[in-house]
């Protein structure tokens, strides 16, 4: 796993660079305020699946309406877009894997005052993460009081698994578009 922290500066640098780059796609061009939009308006279920989305909701409605969106190395991934626990924003690029496994693939946490990059997360059954810190079940050490995790990974028989929200996060899967 791989964490990076980038001050304000250097995260609109990205951003901004993130624009203008011919290689960017709606992914990338998701900000901060459209996810504070996103999260505040009331109608922000439609074209939306809210709290969590199954593996095969993903394979049968996701994975194939997305794919023209993505750029090619991206073809293929799940979208989720996320208010934290704490209060914080974030999108996130994620696969499940051959077995009981969620690939997190790219995450970007918007916090106030440095943004979170993660990447390259595999959440077993039963696992979970706190997109605030970046802690989780992929990393032994994860039981202190400050831990809350916001996603968790059920696998319920093997076959039938979810992604969903936890603990008073806010989790939203686009069907249709990014933006």
């Amino acid at each position: 796993m791989k964490i990076q922290t980038l001050g304000i500066v250097a995260a609109a640098a990205l951003l901004v660079g993130g624009i203008t780059n011919v290689d960017a796609n709606e992914f990338d061009l998701v900000n901060r305020k459209h996810l504070e939009d996103l999260f505040v308006k009331t109608n922000a279920g439609k074209n939306f699946v809210e709290e969590k989305l199954s593996r095969d909701s993903y394979n049968a409605k996701q994975k194939g309406n997305l794919a023209k969106l993505l750029k090619e190395k991206r073809k293929g991934l799940g979208v989720a877009f996320f208010q934290t626990n704490e209060n914080n924003y974030g999108k996130m690029l994620y696969t499940w894997g051959v077995g009981p496994k969620l690939h997190l693939k790219e995450i970007v946490v918007f916090r106030e005052k440095e943004n979170l990059f993660l990447e390259a997360i595999v959440i077993e059954s039963a696992g979970h993460i706190d997109l605030d810190t970046g802690k989780g079940t992929h990393r032994p050490g994860v039981s202190d009081d400050n831990y809350k995790p916001d996603l968790h990974f059920s696998n319920v028989n093997g076959k039938l698994m979810f992604l969903s929200q936890a603990d008073g996060a806010q989790f939203l899967f686009p069907m249709k578009s990014i933006r």
